[in-house]
Parts: C-alpha cells; sequence; structure tokens
C-alpha cells in the first residue's frame, strides 16, 4: 500500500522538531501515488524545509539511494549534494524481471488474454525491463532459463550492487545470486523480496535484478 498523505504530515511535523530540514525519497511516481501524496503533504504543512524527490526506481535500487542518503548524511553532506547524487546515480541503474506466470502482467492489463494463452502454451517468457521510472516489454524468450541468461547478459562489467529480486521464489534466487558471484566478483550481491507495489503486476516466481554502476 501507499503511503497516505495524512500519514507524510504527520511524519512531517515529527521529523521536523528533530531536524533542520527533509529530504524524502520515495518509489517511481509512475508505479505508485506515493510521490504525489508526499508532494501533497509537504504543501498541507507550509514547510519550507522539505524536500521529495522521486527516485524514479523501485525494489533494490530505492534501497541503495536510501542508504546512500543515510551515508551521506552520517559524513556530513548537505541536502544539495544529497539530492545531486540520487539524481545521478538513478541515470546509471537498471531493473530486469522475468516471470513464472503471465497470468498477473493479463491482470494488469500489460497482457491481452490471448497473448497471455498463446505465450503459455509456447512456455513465452517476457523479460521486463524498468525504464524512465515505468514497467515496460525489453523482448521475449522461449523458456525461463533463456530469459534469466539475457539478463545476466544486461548487467554490465563495471556494476557495482547487484540486488537479485524474487517473489516467493527464495530457491531460485539464491541459484541466481552464486551465479552473479562468480560472474561479478567484484559486486556487491543481495537477495531482496519485492514488496506488494511491483510484486502485483508480476506475480509469484518472478526473478529477476536491480542493479548500479
Amino acid at each position: 500500500m501507499q503511503s497516505a498523505t495524512g500519514d507524510f504530515l504527520k511524519e512531517y511535523e515529527e521529523a521536523l522538531k528533530k531536524y533542520d530540514e527533509i529530504v524524502v525519497l520515495t518509489i517511481s511516481s509512475k508505479l505508485s501515488g506515493t510521490y504525489n501524496n508526499a508532494l501533497l503533504a509537504r504543501s498541507m504543512s507550509e514547510e519550507d524545509r522539505i524536500f521529495v524527490v522521486d527516485s524514479k526506481q523501485a525494489a533494490s535500487n530505492l534501497k541503495i539511494l536510501v542508504e546512500d542518503a543515510i551515508d551521506m548524511i552520517e559524513s556530513g553532506k548537505n541536502r544539495e549534494e544529497i539530492i545531486s547524487h540520487i539524481v545521478e546515480k538513478e541515470k546509471r541503474m537498471a531493473i530486469y524481471f522475468t516471470v513464472g506466470t503471465l497470468e498477473y502482467l493479463k491482470r494488469g492489463g500489460r497482457l491481452s488474454a490471448i497473448s497471455s494463452i498463446i505465450g503459455s502454451v509456447l512456455n513465452i517468457k517476457p523479460i521486463i525491463s524498468f525504464k524512465d521510472g515505468e514497467l515496460g516489454l525489453l523482448e521475449k524468450t522461449r523458456g525461463k532459463n533463456k530469459a534469466v541468461k539475457k539478463i545476466i547478459e544486461t548487467i554490465p562489467s563495471d556494476v557495482k550492487r547487484i540486488g537479485v529480486c524474487h517473489i516467493l521464489n527464495y530457491d531460485e534466487a539464491v541459484s541466481l545470486k552464486e551465479k552473479l558471484i562468480k560472474e561479478f566478483p567484484k559486486a556487491l550481491i543481495t537477495i531482496d523480496e519485492l514488496g506488494p507495489i511491483v510484486g502485483a503486476h508480476l506475480g509469484p516466481e518472478t526473478i529477476g535484478v536491480c542493479y548500479s554502476c
């Protein structure tokens, strides 16, 4: 569920009792209304010390940006430096998934019923990309193994962090992490389970990667 305007307003009031200003980093505005609710709460508060940033990211990549912001605060960086870093780093991030079933893409209106039936019969697995803040189709492959292989091939050699993301698919996530450790030994690789905002579009047995260079 997205955070309501009232929830943001309450948190703003409490935070401003302790801190001089607030930087709010939200999930992509094209996936959720959270960003708009955060902006509305800011306008209702009539405070000019609140700065809302659309991360244009989700899942592990959003976590990475939040962790970066926390590290920068602890190292004494100011608000302008933090926001600038987030905006620039977002451009060096990508997300790719493949799904266990086409059913949830169909339910979300991203795949027609006919295409879903044909895809299921032929074992077609789409590779879903996350570009410009929203989900899109990169390409289709025959079988999940080929889809995962193609996803690995999209990861650049200079990658610094990789989040293996899954939905009710932990064992496959562990297997993919082991492959990625061998392929990218210098990268920090974690496993993260996707939340309901992205997960509702993709369904169980989804597997993929979020990465940052």
